[in-house]
């Protein structure tokens, strides 16, 4: 199912490509021309340093256009293989943030009841989620797709209708945003829900930081946070997976 008020013809070249998983699940997508990485296999077993391989624009040039969404993936992967194999089995999932139906096509494979994706670029929307899921022969009635601005968010997400939560770049130009996310999941989580959180471990030259988002939830006191993915520290910009959990304090 689609929710949208318009249709806007794309102005964006995208092309098609496949995001390879660790463990050989494949994604086809449709992505902006400038985000599309290439894999460069991983020297190390993945499963001793829980580390995915690196990915790389075409003449290492460095790009951070969806380069969460495959991090996220591989996490995601990596989860459901050697640690919460029901994770998505059943749940209502949601997808925010970066928006861009990766996540949710992982899900819906892995057995999820239902997957919303709330997306705030309608370009995007129409030029790349949509035909991911089409190429990915997702069922309509697994999905429904939600346009909506940052600010209007917590409208139309269900109140406690989400078993998981998967956010993707939702930091990112999030300055002095940080309670309204952390309000938007908390009202969206179920009570026994998980949010999975990828993200930078600063965005803006340091002006936005993961860890200062993560100490401003631990001060909330709504949620137990875990590092449950980390990238390896030799790229330019980490990026981490953390995960939120309701406390039971």
């Amino acid at each position: 199912m689609i929710v949208s008020n318009s249709s806007p013809k794309s102005k964006i070249t995208v092309v098609e490509n496949t995001l390879e998983l660790q463990y050989g699940e494949e994604i086809r997508y449709i992505a902006p021309a400038n985000a599309i990485r290439k894999r460069k296999k991983s020297q190390t077993d993945y499963r001793d340093c829980l580390l995915p391989a690196i990915r790389y624009l075409k003449e290492n040039d460095p790009r951070e256009d969806w380069e969460g969404v495959c991090e996220m993936c591989d996490a995601l992967d990596d989860t459901v293989r050697y640690q919460l194999d029901d994770l998505v089995k059943g749940r209502n999932v949601l997808e925010i943030g970066l928006c861009t139906a990766l996540p949710t096509v992982f899900a819906v494979r892995n057995g999820a009841k239902h997957v919303t994706l709330i997306s705030d670029n309608l370009e995007i929307m129409e030029s790349c989620v949509k035909p991911t899921l089409a190429r990915n022969k997702i069922d309509e009635g697994l999905y429904e797709i939600v346009y909506s601005s940052p600010e209007d968010r917590k409208k139309v997400v269900k109140q406690h209708g989400y078993e998981v939560i998967l956010a993707v770049d939702i930091l990112n130009n999030a300055k002095n945003r940080f309670e309204e996310i952390h309000d938007i999941i908390d009202h969206a989580m179920d009570n026994y829900g998980i949010c999975l959180l990828e993200s930078q471990v600063f965005y803006d030259s340091g002006q936005i930081s993961l860890a200062d988002f993560m100490e401003m939830v631990k001060m909330k006191r709504k949620f137990e946070i875990f590092v449950r993915w980390s990238s390896p520290k030799m790229q330019v910009i980490q990026r981490k997976v953390i995960q939120l959990t309701r406390s039971m304090r």
